[in-house]
């Protein structure tokens, strides 16, 4: 989700208590950051008893998302995140 809050934030707590854990905290990579500015308002969230499916989690790097579009130096202010299941 497009959270704008950190993971330990109001809507993090409240997916933690709904049973969903943070998939980067999973797969042991909450110290990456989904954003321009270093931080991690993105995350994907999973139902705890999925956590034994998660193969992968990633976040494109700032290098992969320079642009030269009219004077911006990233498409986007958000990294794109994925996450890889084996259901």
């Amino acid at each position: 989700g497009d959270l704008n809050e950190p993971p330990d934030g109001p809507v993090g707590q409240c997916l933690m208590s709904l049973g969903y854990v943070d998939a980067a905290v999973v797969t042991g990579q909450a110290h990456r950051p989904t954003n321009v500015a270093g931080k991690r308002g993105d995350q994907i969230w999973v139902r705890r008893r999925m956590e034994g499916c998660i193969r992968d989690y990633g976040t494109l790097p700032p290098e992969r998302m320079a642009g030269g579009a009219a004077g911006r130096t990233f498409l986007s202010d958000h990294f794109p995140l994925w996450l890889d299941l084996d259901v």
